[in-house]
């Protein structure tokens, strides 16, 4: 059992991860890769609460539709904690990509000719911010900071009308495609509007504090926070903010196959997980977590023999590497490390890729209700991808986000649900995660 001061330190963890890159979540069965036994029980909290969620029963999950717009925009006001030698004013506001989470230079503006001098060599994506710097302080709230999705502009935005007269507005930022009946309450917001977005995460008690070797003051986000209400924002008709929030859910959409399915995927995992740990797993975390996103991309199943082949694959390209020729002993022995220990742990490791998988799949039996929640969810645009294999139109939100709180401290603890092998089959066709051999480069390394 965890001492108070170890389980406040996972607490942390959990809290704050991804805080700094202002986006990463974890998948939640990813969990247990860097977490181990906290790890797992994490995601059976998640798991537990979202069956609770979609029967209709009290449950602490809260839901968000997660959206595939781009850029994500960072804005709101200047905090006055710490403005002083900022070269900011207190209350200004500004507007910034995920360089506003950058340990060493932020690039947060608050003029046009700001955004022009930090991001002019990409005109699309100063075209965006300069968007954002116009329109978002007619709604954004006096204070605070928050994250939003960039989701669509007057130029984007297309009407398509069907054979029986109906009329379609769309909009393309990325690779899901958004769209609403053009008479529709959302339809009219998007062809009314200048901007939109989709406005999800608030960074709560954001202050500034000199950079420890610059002196530089830099903003600094010490929590998020997710499923944020946005009563305090204001409403134009210029802007449309999209609130990605869940309804309640409609119990019917969980059918008694899937919660079957939800059940004995749930006891599988209790019963392997029994007297099981993950240390194996922990000390190789970040070779299990590659491992698991490359069999997203190519399909190919989670197995013992696969990890170790992609642990090898990952050193020879080092090796191989002639920027590396001066360390190509210490990676070949790291390699074997790597490899001895993972042979000596077989067992656990495959004992681990069970778990992982029965977790995918107790997640499996809970998306097909939450996506036909989504569908129905009248408050938000609906999103669809062709498929590169039939060419037909497949409804598919990008997946959801789910929040649960800290048993101690209250705070958001995020994890997302996503249909990992049908989003990536999709995203590949579109050339998403596709990669050019000879784009590949490889840089100067060290052993891990």
């Amino acid at each position: 059992m965890l001492r108070f001061s170890q389980y406040l330190i996972e607490a942390a963890q959990f809290e704050t991860e991804g805080v700094h890159d202002g986006g990463h979540l974890e998948h939640v069965e990813d969990y247990l890769v860097k977490h181990g036994n906290n790890g797992l029980n994490l995601s059976l909290r998640f798991l537990n609460s979202m069956h609770s969620y979609l029967r209709g029963e009290p449950s602490d999950a809260k839901v968000s539709v997660k959206h595939d717009g781009a850029p994500a925009i960072i804005f709101g006001r200047m905090p006055n904690k710490g403005s002083r030698n900022s070269g900011y004013a207190p209350g200004a506001f500004f507007v910034a990509t995920k360089s506003a989470f950058n340990k060493n230079t932020q690039k947060l503006a608050t003029t046009p000719e700001e955004i022009q001098q930090l991001y002019g060599d990409k005109p699309g994506l100063a075209e965006k911010l300069s968007l954002a710097l116009e329109h978002l302080p007619k709604v954004s709230p006096m204070s605070g900071i928050y994250q939003a999705d960039f989701m669509h502009s007057q130029n984007m935005l297309q009407q398509i009308q069907d054979e029986e007269g109906n009329v379609t507005v769309s909009a393309n930022p990325q690779l899901i495609n958004y769209s609403a009946p053009a008479n529709s309450k959302i339809g009219q917001r998007m062809l009314n509007s200048q901007f939109g977005a989709v406005v999800h995460t608030g960074y709560r008690g954001a202050y500034f504090k000199p950079h420890p070797k610059t002196g530089q003051m830099m903003l600094t986000f010490p929590r998020r926070e997710f499923n944020i209400p946005l009563r305090s924002f204001g409403t134009h008709p210029d802007v449309h903010i999209i609130d990605p929030r869940a309804l309640r859910p409609n119990s019917e959409n969980y059918g008694s196959d899937n919660q079957a399915a939800f059940d004995r995927a749930i006891k599988n995992v209790k019963i392997m997980a029994e007297k099981h740990d993950f240390d194996h797993a922990t000390a190789h975390a970040d070779h299990f977590s590659t491992y698991i996103n490359s069999t997203v991309r190519d399909g190919s199943p989670l197995t013992y023999e696969g990890l170790t082949d992609h642990v090898r694959q990952k050193f020879e390209r080092q090796i191989q590497n002639p920027n590396n020729a001066k360390k190509v002993d210490a990676f070949t022995q790291r390699r074997d490390e790597i490899l001895n220990d993972m042979n000596m742990n077989s067992v656990k490791w495959r004992q681990t890729i069970r778990i992982h998988q029965e977790l995918t799949n107790a997640k499996n039996a809970l998306l097909p209700a939450l996506e036909a929640n989504a569908q129905n969810n009248s408050n938000l645009m609906q999103g669809s991808m062709a498929d590169s294999e039939t060419g037909e139109s497949v409804n598919s939100q990008e997946g959801h986000v789910v929040v649960i709180p800290h048993e101690t401290t209250g705070n958001d603890i995020p994890a997302k649900f996503i249909n990992r092998p049908e989003f990536s089959r999709l995203n590949f066709g579109r050339g998403r995660f596709a990669r050019q051999p000879t784009q590949e480069v490889e840089v100067d390394q060290q052993p891990q």
